[in-house]
């Protein structure tokens, strides 16, 4: 809830390498932005984000996979323990 606005402007990428059927690594990038309306639009208020990790397939019947990523912003880091998937397998 730190940045808000009525528009969203937002992209991101996330590659995942799998190394063997179990094992992976991936890494991750997005920037956005909020704003109120498009004459609003400053790219000095984009915020980024970018980070690498590690990715284990714990049950093979679901697809569900455990790991942890480290990631920095353009204002602080983070460290996160994954469990599951928002994408598909």
């Amino acid at each position: 809830m730190r940045y808000k606005g009525k528009l969203t402007l937002l992209m991101e990428t996330e590659q995942l390498f799998n190394l063997n059927p179990r094992w992976g690594v991936l890494a991750f990038f997005g920037t956005g932005n909020t704003i109120n309306n498009f004459e609003d639009f400053d790219f000095d208020t984009q915020v980024w984000n970018a980070g690498v990790g590690f990715r284990y397939l714990i049950a093979r019947l679901f697809g569900l996979k455990m790991g942890m990523d480290i990631a920095r912003s353009n204002e602080d880091w983070a460290f996160y323990v994954v469990f599951g998937s928002s994408w598909s397998k």
